[in-house]
């Protein structure tokens, strides 16, 4: 069962009951998802479409990224809000955040030194908690690290990570 209705237009189609098209609404690309409305709680929120094409291991893989994700608690990793299930496709409703990747950031200008270490610092520290609950990211580039207006770095994508044992939380 799905805890929340979010509202996502793409191209003005219905993609379902749960998840529905109004035709006034603008769809923005957020970092490989879309932007969408929690209409629950009224929020923006990031939607990432994981398809499943190899039903059974895809189906496996994408359910994996989204209970690492769900128990990785930090300030510097993207939040998971719910998992919804809808015709062969797994959405990942996500914190919406609003900022540029790190790749498009260098893309457009140089960092500071300190620029560097703070950002560089903030992916430790997200790289560090995720390791003491047992969980190696294994993709970590430019373009899986959020920045927002404020400054502060988010990492994304646990798509391909390795959990290495079970989360000491856990017991």
């Amino acid at each position: 069962t799905v805890g929340h209705k979010v509202c996502i237009t793409r191209d003005k189609e219905v993609a379902s009951v749960v998840i529905a098209a109004t035709p006034n609404q603008i769809v923005v690309r957020a970092y490989r998802g879309i932007l969408a409305n929690d209409t629950q709680l009224d929020r923006e929120v990031a939607v990432k479409r994981l398809s499943l094409d190899d039903a059974p291991e895809a189906r496996r893989l994408a359910l994996k990224e989204a209970r690492v994700v769900a128990r990785l608690t930090h300030p510097n990793i993207a939040q998971l809000h719910d998992v919804v299930e809808l015709d062969g496709v797994i959405h990942l409703v996500m914190e919406y955040i609003e900022g540029s990747t790190l790749a498009s950031v260098l893309g457009r200008a140089t960092m500071s030194e300190s620029q560097v270490c703070d950002i560089g610092g903030q992916i430790a520290d997200a790289l560090a908690f995720a390791h003491a609950h047992g969980v190696v990211h294994c993709d970590v580039k430019p373009s899986n690290v959020m920045l927002t207006r404020g400054g502060i770095a988010k990492l994304l994508d646990f798509g391909i990570c390795k959990v290495l044992h079970a989360d000491p939380m856990d017991s």
